[in-house]
């Protein structure tokens, strides 16, 4: 199974790709949620995920990621390495994913394949091994066909009633570029050599290197694709394809990359569940301290982690994980309770195919299940009811937190249900998409990754499920924090329901020191008590309900609502009357404490930091760093990266083209106010040759001037 990071086909370019198929997709030209499809290749089944590439759907990659197998980059022949991709990359470098990279739109004019590689090399951090050369004409520079140095083959594409005729034949010593691709051969073979024992072994046996003979006429091509797959999967290189996938040309042999060099799921690490007494055991291994997936694994009790759920109209909720039988009785571990699948599908786009059984490996949806969200884990009932204690459960995904929230209010009071039944439809769906209430002006605000998520949601309510709303504008979601201690003492003392109620809580509230490299609080909030008179049975539940407490007060600060960072809290005593002192009494009085010490301490705004990485041509460097520190965006420049020496080998051996000059990188910390419509006016400063991409870097404190403005702003006084 695999990932790739755009669409590889011409359907791209007429609007009808299988896995865009949301009209918002379509209409803009990118892709908005991972979609699957299932394919045949060769002797091989290979399940697809398209994700998009943009940070404001960046939980869709994530997601994905958790369950694939190998990934294909693609990127654009002509810009390279942009900045979404970049961390794209890696988020698969964090999960581990092998990869391949697919050069497209080499027939661009500006398009560059050692441009390409040095970008591999210097941006992504990773060893490119080149297993195609472009052949390009040499008046036009048009693309021509491919070499395939590795098997010293030339590939090309002609015009046919039906489409495209691939044609392979071997590349004639008298071809124009046969001494270039013997050259690239021997680079190829030297690199592999340097990370795989087998090469080097094969490279060393292998005739001495003179002017008439070379290691190309030695090593075949089977021992060279061997060593490309082991090094593949170790993640030691990267073998690079080119071609154009408008024109078709190159698709064909990346198909056949994927199944020579990229794992099959008995390639891959056995994952890691965790056990209720907190041990953990390799899920599908043939023992439990064996971290290799088992032949035999869909032999043995399922184990299943959600990773995207659907909302369908007719259908209801369709939860995608990997490897099921139909019809079956589930227990869903984070939840604790028993689910039923009714149907069993495999995926094509928004198309779906009924099955009985998935084998091992495999993507499906299951519907049916009502109470599974992202993240969780699947096991069948019947085992969980033999086996409770050593039933695991899978890590679930990482959810980035929201930093900009805008208002929906229905249009009138016959909206006001199936607005919110939209809603709920949509965070089925998005689990990066958050829905409060804000208490003071009674509105509802949806919170998500940027204002291309909002706008896309925005779009949904309206198109998708017929909802009359209006949206406010885009706005960002701060962060309160206090400036000095405070300690406080509070006691809690109320009758409900013929029930009474008493506890007293002794605290102090603590600014946390802040790390300026990464942006986050040194420390964690803690919370501890002392009490001669609570046994050892009783601490523990009492200790919890004072938890829950702090944290439901921390979730909404005193000046404007938003919930509350950097504040460490320590409980310095805590007392219970006998039986008055109840878990809801402990809660109550833990959070009434935490609201009124933020009431009373020195409360700040604190605003989102993003890490910013800005790709522009050299030309507009300048125009583009004076913008970023203007008094508008309040940003500071972190480093500038002029391009790539091309004389000291620092780009891998692959030195940049001549006539190409290769972006400059701007890494930046900007808050996030000054990232507003950033987009429009980055296109309007580069000609539209910029692009950038962001990520959360923390939190930084706002001005005394500022706050008062965004005070006045929010609260309309």
């Amino acid at each position: 199974m695999f990932r790739v990071d755009s669409n590889t086909s011409a359907e791209v370019d007429s609007g009808d790709t299988v896995t865009d198929y949301l009209a918002q997709e379509r209409e803009r030209g990118i892709t908005i949620q991972a979609a699957a499809v299932t394919l045949g290749w060769r002797d091989a089944k290979i399940n697809l995920i398209d994700t998009p590439g943009h940070v404001d759907f960046t939980v869709e990659v994530e997601r994905s990621m958790r369950v694939l197998d190998g990934a294909v980059a693609v990127l654009d022949g002509a810009a390279g390495v942009e900045a979404q991709t970049e961390t794209v990359w890696q988020q698969a470098d964090r999960h581990r994913v092998p990869r391949l990279v697919f050069a497209n739109k080499m027939d661009r004019v500006g398009a560059s394949w050692s441009h390409v590689l040095a970008d591999i090399a210097n941006v992504l951090g990773t060893r490119p091994l080149p297993v195609q050369l472009p052949w390009l004409g040499d008046a036009d520079g048009q693309l021509l066909g491919i070499i395939d140095v590795v098997a010293m083959k030339l590939l090309t594409w002609t015009a046919s009633g039906t489409g495209s005729q691939y044609v392979q034949t071997p590349l004639p010593p008298d071809h124009a570029r046969y001494e270039e691709a013997v050259a690239a051969r021997d680079a190829l073979i030297e690199q592999l050599a340097e990370v795989d024992d087998e090469m080097m072994d094969l490279f060393l046996a292998a005739d001495e290197p003179s002017l008439t003979t070379t290691t190309t006429t030695t090593i075949p091509a089977a021992s060279i694709q061997a060593a490309l797959r082991r090094v593949t999967l170790a993640n030691r290189g990267v073998p690079v394809l080119c071609g154009s996938s408008l024109r078709n040309m190159g698709v064909q042999p990346l198909m056949d990359a994927i199944v020579d060099y990229l794992p099959s799921p008995l390639d891959c690490p056995a994952p890691q569940g965790i056990l209720p007494d907190g041990s953990t055991m390799r899920v599908g291994a043939a023992t439990a301290t064996d971290s290799a997936i088992s032949p035999t694994a869909d032999q043995q009790p399922l184990c299943a982690l959600a990773f995207k759920v659907i909302s369908d109209v007719q259908r209801g909720p369709m939860v995608f994980i990997r490897m099921m039988e139909n019809r079956a009785v589930l227990y869903n571990v984070n939840r604790d309770i028993k689910e039923r699948v009714h149907r069993l599908f495999e995926m094509y786009g928004d198309q779906t195919e009924p099955l009985d059984r998935l084998s091992a490996g495999n993507i499906g949806v299951l519907v049916g299940l009502k109470h599974t969200r992202t993240g969780d884990t699947l096991v069948l009932e019947q085992q969980h009811r033999r086996q409770r204690r050593t039933v695991p459960r899978l890590a679930g995904v990482d959810i980035p937190p929201p930093v900009f929230f805008r208002s929906v209010e229905p249009a009138s009071h016959a909206d006001e249900r199936p607005l919110q039944e939209a809603l709920d439809h949509l965070l089925l769906e998005d689990p990066s998409l958050r829905v409060r209430l804000d208490k003071e002006s009674g509105q509802t605000l949806l919170c998500g990754q940027g204002e291309l998520h909002l706008d896309i949601v925005g779009d949904r309510l309206k198109r998708d499920f017929g909802v009359q709303a209006e949206l406010g504008q885009v706005r960002i979601s701060y962060r309160e924090t206090i400036s000095a201690p405070h300690q406080l003492t509070h006691h809690y003392d109320r009758e409900l329901l013929g029930t009474r109620g008493r506890a007293r809580l002794s605290m102090t509230l603590t600014p946390m020191a802040v790390d300026p490299d990464t942006g986050r609080p040194v420390n964690s909030t803690t919370v501890a008590a002392a009490s001669s008179v609570l046994t050892h049975d009783t601490v523990a539940p009492m200790i919890e309900a004072v938890r829950d407490g702090i944290e439901a007060g921390l979730a909404r600060g005193a000046l404007l609502g938003f919930p509350v960072a950097h504040v460490a809290v320590r409980v310095d005593q805590l007392a219970v009357f006998g039986e008055e002192s109840t878990l809801a009494a402990l809660r109550a009085c833990a959070g009434q404490a935490i609201g009124e010490g933020l009431a009373q301490a020195q409360a700040t705004l604190l605003e989102p930091m993003m890490r910013v990485q800005i790709c522009v041509p050299t030309g507009h460097s300048g125009t583009v760093m004076n913008d970023l520190v203007s008094g508008t965006r309040r940003g500071h420049i972190l480093s500038i990266d002029d391009g790539y020496d091309h004389d000291d080998g620092d780009a891998g051996g692959y030195a940049t083209s001549t006539t190409i000059a290769p972006p400059r990188r701007i890494l930046a910390s900007v808050p996030l106010a000054g990232l507003l419509g950033y987009a429009s006016v980055l296109r309007s400063l580069t000609a539209g040759t910029g692009n950038f991409a962001m990520e959360l870097h923390g939190y930084g404190a706002v001005s005394s001037a500022r706050q008062q403005a965004l005070l006045t702003e929010m609260r309309g006084y």
